[in-house]
């Protein structure tokens, strides 16, 4: 997938944004969804660039466009959300928590005990400020 109109896009309002860190984010949230497919029968990588897209068109910072590139790598994925802490910092690690957190309550009875153990390293790792978070990520990403 070509990240050039999304590079492009994030340049026109932020000349100083760290390309090279969103496309390592990209390729991140890329390897981790390889062979997904959405229902659409899109590459599911898709989503998270028009995610991301979508906030650039907000002017948001590099941070909300890197995690909304990685928004569903920690839940649906292998990769860790202490990997994505731990490269790409924990504002992105809280917005990623926190859009997760988000969606975890709209879901039924049929969340897994998988997606409990995220949930509660998250809280743990993050505490409180999750929970600040959350409304912001819930504005960006949905």
């Amino acid at each position: 997938m070509d990240l050039q109109p999304l590079g492009h896009k994030i340049q026109s309002y932020n000349p100083s944004a760290n390309l090279e860190r969103i496309r390592r984010a990209y390729d991140l949230a890329y390897r981790a969804h390889a062979g997904v497919m959405r229902s659409t029968g899109d590459p599911y990588i898709a989503h998270c660039v028009e995610v991301a897209g979508i906030l650039a068109d907000l002017y948001l910072d590099e941070d909300a466009i890197v995690a909304a590139l990685l928004h569903d790598v920690p839940e649906d994925t292998h990769v860790s959300l202490e990997t994505i802490q731990k490269e790409f910092g924990d504002k992105v690690a809280e917005l990623v928590v926190g859009v997760t957190n988000w969606r975890s309550r709209k879901m039924t009875a049929r969340g897994t005990s998988s997606q409990h153990h995220f949930h509660s390293k998250a809280e743990a790792s993050f505490g409180w400020r999750v929970y600040a978070r959350q409304r912001l990520a819930l504005l960006l990403f949905y």
